[in-house]
């Protein structure tokens, strides 16, 4: 849940990020524009005012009237002397063609825009002068053109300068020359200019304020980092301080109410003459009172679950598993004698089989009424015995499974595994089992409650598997079993104790071992955990 938050926000961020800089973009990119024209208009204003006064008694550029008067009034004898129209029309472009020539030849408009080019307003500058139109008419009412135009060009010819192929943001002004009368001509001319480094001085007028927009959008990122940063911290210091309440709520129920039980079964007096009866409960005391003093040791590793390093130790597992399973058998005979009504009925059946050398003794209690009977050597009274002991030879396996009253749980160990021994953090090997143990009696609806806990051995794994006939879990479920605080909808609304911690706690400290863990469940069929731990 806390990592779709952080997924969330971070989403969030890095839209608002990007809304931002679009705006600060766009906004730059305006204010470039408006400067851009504003120079633009700024140098074309006196470049305009530059070139117009140096051809104010004179056309195309200074001496260009000289050259149009001279090849058009000098063949204007000549030209209306043509009737054929088509005659007129060729000989006219021929002498078009020779204007065009005089003025590429004659332009001088580099000598009037140097002076100009030493105004820092203006600096370097490309410039293009182009011949847009030039006509003749004969009778004053009908136009014939000397001059075609040019496809390539849309501006006409280029009389003049180095700027060949112009931008329309590049037109500083044109100028068209005409009496209208008999016998005269029309002229239209168009010049384009471009400042060499108008970019870098614009570039150079906005960077106060490039430089403001970055700043601002750098501090609001950090000051965004920094909060998020923060509260993400925050975040993680009140869940840790959760899980630390939670997981203490959750780990020392067990081991407080097997010690509970122990020591109130081992005030019973009749047990006080037969030490053979007291040993079993003392272990059981005993290991308890170590889990404890652990657990106190590791709460700080419980807080941070995320990061378990496990102390590893050489553990023969089949020994580990009596001994959690008897401990756990003492739980339940807690919580049948505090509840004898409720669901587990009036006694806890516990069944096991061991392979332990020549001889293995498992025993458990469970009281109903006031007496209590321990192991399955001595019954009291109204007591339901609840237990098993078993001797085994190192080939044969055997089940016994105790009397029960009333329906109530079945626990059968089945150690099938050829070897046993195996590198393991024996605090959380305990966990692991306990954590299960709980969750097949909890979420189990049957009167008849089955749990089998057996190893097994392949070529590659040593497979612990805890099998439950309970309630089972649809694939939507089982999906997510193993996350934090997770319960599944059919667990709430049955209202069943629980934090959603047990099974993430599971996986926690498998994944620190380096093992597998696998779930097999459907509804209604029970579920199967099955442990892979590589030889």
């Amino acid at each position: 849940m806390f990592r779709r938050k952080i997924v969330i926000h971070t989403t969030i961020a890095i839209i608002s990020f990007v809304i931002l800089s679009s705006v600060q973009f766009f906004l730059l990119y305006n204010t470039y524009e408006l400067k851009n024209e504003r120079y633009r208009l700024s140098n074309a204003s006196l470049i305009e005012k530059t070139y117009g006064h140096s051809i104010s008694d004179d056309q195309v550029f200074p001496g260009g009237a000289q050259i149009l008067g001279q090849f058009i009034n000098g063949n204007m004898n000549s030209l209306v002397h043509i009737s054929d129209t088509a005659a007129l029309k060729q000989r006219l472009l021929l002498i078009g063609d020779s204007i065009i020539a005089a003025l590429q030849k004659s332009n001088n408009l580099d000598s009037v825009f140097k002076p100009l080019q030493k105004n820092p307003r203006v600096g370097s500058m490309d410039y293009g002068l182009f011949l847009t139109n030039l006509e003749v008419t004969i009778d004053g009412t009908n136009y014939y053109p000397l001059y075609l135009g040019n496809a390539s060009s849309p501006w006409g010819v280029l009389i003049g300068g180095t700027l060949a192929r112009p931008a329309t943001g590049n037109a500083i002004g044109s100028l068209s020359i005409g009496t209208g009368k008999p016998r005269s001509y029309r002229v239209r001319t168009q010049l384009f200019a471009e400042t060499a480094d108008r970019r870098s001085a614009i570039i150079q007028l906005m960077l106060p304020t490039f430089l403001l927009s970055v700043l601002s959008i750098l501090s609001v990122t950090v000051i965004s980092f920094l909060a998020f940063r923060n509260w993400v911290k925050q975040k993680h210091l009140s869940e840790m301080k959760s899980d630390f309440i939670n997981s203490i709520t959750h780990e020392f129920h067990t081991p407080l109410a097997t010690i509970i039980v122990a020591n109130r079964t081992l005030s019973n007096p009749v047990l006080t003459t037969n030490i053979e009866q007291i040993q079993p409960l003392s272990n059981v005391i005993d290991r308890q009172t170590h889990r404890l003093k652990t657990m106190i040791s590791r709460v700080l590793d419980i807080t941070t679950i995320n990061r378990i390093i496990p102390d590893l130790q050489t553990v023969t597992m089949h020994r580990l598993l009596e001994q959690i399973i008897q401990d756990y058998r003492v739980k339940l005979a807690s919580a049948a004698s505090a509840n004898p009504a409720g669901s587990m009925g009036s006694g806890a059946s516990v069944s096991s089989a061991a392979t332990t050398g020549s001889a293995a003794t498992t025993g458990s209690a469970a009281t109903t009424g006031s007496a209590t009977s321990v192991g399955s050597a001595t019954s009291m009274g109204s007591a339901t015995s609840i237990g098993s002991a078993t001797s085994m030879g190192s080939a044969t396996i055997a089940n016994a499974t105790g009397a029960s009253a009333a329906p109530g749980i079945e626990i059968a160990f089945i150690p099938a595994a050829h070897f046993d021994v195996i590198m393991a953090d024996n605090f959380w090997f305990t966990t692991i089992l306990l954590n299960l143990l709980d969750n097949a009696v909890k979420y189990n609806d049957k009167t008849h409650k089955s749990i089998v806990v057996s190893t097994r051995s392949t070529r590659k794994y040593l497979i612990l598997e805890l099998r439950d006939n309970g309630s089972g879990m649809a694939a939507s479920t089982r999906k997510h079993i193993f996350e934090k605080f997770y319960r599944a909808p059919e667990q709430v609304k049955k209202e069943s104790k629980g934090l959603g911690l047990g099974l993430y706690f599971v996986q926690m400290a498998v994944i620190a071992h380096h093992w597998k863990i696998q779930v097999y469940s459907k509804p209604g069929q029970g579920s199967t955990f099955s442990i892979f731990i590589p030889y």
